[in-house]
């Protein structure tokens, strides 16, 4: 068996638990535009955010994680700002 990646997830299908109880697994048109306006200033929060984040990830995490960490967070508001 293959190990899980995040690389072999991105391509998997996954069954979002909290969507399936929260919408019965599809939310409506509203909903999912109160999502998106809400992530609208997520870019400016990782911004206010990033010295604080990398004082404690520079203490918590090691330099492969700590670059983990930001992309992730980097990927996820790359689209929103």
């Amino acid at each position: 068996m293959e190990p899980r990646t995040l690389k072999a997830l991105s391509n998997a299908w996954l069954h979002n638990k909290l969507l399936h109880i929260a919408w019965h697994g599809l939310p409506c048109i509203e909903q999912v535009a109160s999502v998106h306006r809400a992530a609208e200033h997520h870019g400016a929060t990782l911004e206010q955010v990033h010295e604080t984040l990398e004082y404690w990830w520079g203490l918590l995490l090691e330099p492969k994680e700590r670059k983990a960490g930001l992309a992730f967070l980097s990927q996820r508001t790359e689209h929103t700002s």
